[in-house]
């Protein structure tokens, strides 16, 4: 009896306070209630402005189309088109003027030239695709020159009237598998062996240094002032067999390396061994090359190339050729030279990379016994990239030694611009 007394006021004292509880209890949840309230409220008004910044986007991207359809719309039909729709076609080319002051050590002249280094020239390259690893393609280059840097004379200022020269008529059929065959007019495989050139400074300053002032002829020294003879005559830098009718192969390249070869009008031929690899940031380029034109000019010759550029800029090229003529000169010597350069690129302006470069070379019996061809150059070359242009400035000495005589060097001056297209 007193425990069913006990539990009966334990239950009424615990409903008492669960009463008593409750009104608090409902204003708790009221305030919950109204705290969603307000954030579902927040959340609708965020919904709605992002809702807004999409339709507004939308619209926005919307306009950007319609404009750009617009002006592809306006802009004109290209006007280079190929004649057959399965053949692509591209046409392009540079255009290299400079000028040019000469002093042979009697007279001085301004020249307005050509710069033979890298001619002025275009061409037109049509190729199809028949298959993955098939290409077939002609190829057409034309030069024009006005005024040669290498042909001009303190006579004559200025050369006959520029005419289109062929450079390049050729078809060929290139697979990744099975190399390159190549037939026409064009660059025999040993052409370029004496150019290897990481420089920047080539459009001005490559081993061929008788393209500038090639035909200036040298001065005895002494009141006669007797002309001797040209540049051109006493130094050349042996680079293959230039370009011929011919038919050329060049195997698929191989860690870096391709073997090429080719047969030329009258019987010459040349094979040569290309080389170019980038490792650590390192970039190397080289080549070497073997060429007997004896059918034609009676002489066979070695030469090559190698040029290396550094992640910093600097850069060293080199090169250098022999050749063993069938008719020997008295002495039986055989001519040969060499050649240096020392470069270094920065991107000093904003503009594009500035090349410099000084250059050193040396042709030993190449006109005749016991002649002695010095050359010392130095250039600075200023990219333009957004034009597609380069600007350059070189200045070059010339001097030569030959038994019992005693000529003035030559100096020549060049600056102007490249601009490719």
């Amino acid at each position: 009896m007193k425990k069913t007394r006990f539990f009966t006021n334990v239950t009424a004292i615990a409903a008492v306070g669960v009463f008593a509880a409750m009104p608090a209890f409902a204003q708790t949840t009221e305030a919950q209630l109204q705290h969603l309230l307000r954030q579902l409220e927040a959340q609708q008004k965020t919904l709605a402005a992002l809702s807004q910044e999409v339709a507004r986007l939308k619209k926005a991207q919307a306009q950007e189309k319609a404009a750009k359809q617009e002006t592809v719309a306006a802009a004109p039909e290209k006007m280079v088109k190929s004649g057959n729709e399965k053949v692509r076609l591209t046409l392009k080319g540079q255009v290299n003027r400079a000028v040019m002051v000469v002093d042979d050590g009697k007279q001085s002249e301004v020249f307005h030239v050509d710069n033979d280094f890298s001619s002025t020239r275009f061409s037109l390259l049509a190729e199809a695709k028949p298959q993955k690893d098939l290409k077939i393609g002609g190829h057409i280059e034309m030069e024009l020159q006005s005024n040669a840097s290498n042909k001009v004379t303190m006579a004559q200022s200025s050369t006959v009237s520029a005419s289109l020269t062929e450079r390049i008529v050729e078809v060929y059929f290139d697979s990744r598998e099975f190399g390159r065959l190549t037939l026409g007019q064009g660059k025999m495989a040993s052409d370029g062996t004496s150019q290897s050139d990481l420089s920047g400074t080539g459009v001005i300053a490559l081993s061929k240094i008788q393209g500038l002032a090639g035909d200036i002829a040298f001065r005895q020294k002494g009141a006669a002032g007797t002309a001797g003879p040209t540049i051109d005559a006493v130094y050349s830098d042996m680079d293959g067999l230039s370009r011929e009718d011919r038919i050329r192969y060049d195997t698929p390249q191989f860690k870096g390396f391709q073997l090429s070869s080719s047969h030329g009008d009258g019987g010459e031929v040349d094979l040569a061994l290309r080389h170019s690899a980038t490792v650590d940031g390192i970039q190397t380029k080289a080549a070497i090359a073997y060429a007997n034109s004896s059918s034609v000019d009676d002489r066979k010759q070695i030469n090559g190339s190698v040029s290396v550029l550094f992640p910093v800029g600097l850069n060293l090229t080199f090169a250098s050729g022999t050749r063993d003529p069938d008719a020997a000169m008295a002495g039986d010597s055989d001519p040969m030279f060499w050649w240096g350069k020392l470069g270094w690129q920065a991107r000093i302006l904003n503009w594009g990379k500035t090349s410099f470069s000084v250059d050193y070379g040396q042709a030993d019996d190449l006109g005749a016994e016991g002649d002695a061809f010095e050359s010392i150059g130095a250039a600075v070359v200023q990219r333009l990239d957004d034009y597609g242009m380069e600007i350059f400035v070189s200045g070059r000495n010339y001097s030569l030694g030959q038994p019992g005589l005693d000529y003035h060097d030559i100096f020549a001056f060049v600056s102007g611009a490249r601009v490719k297209f």
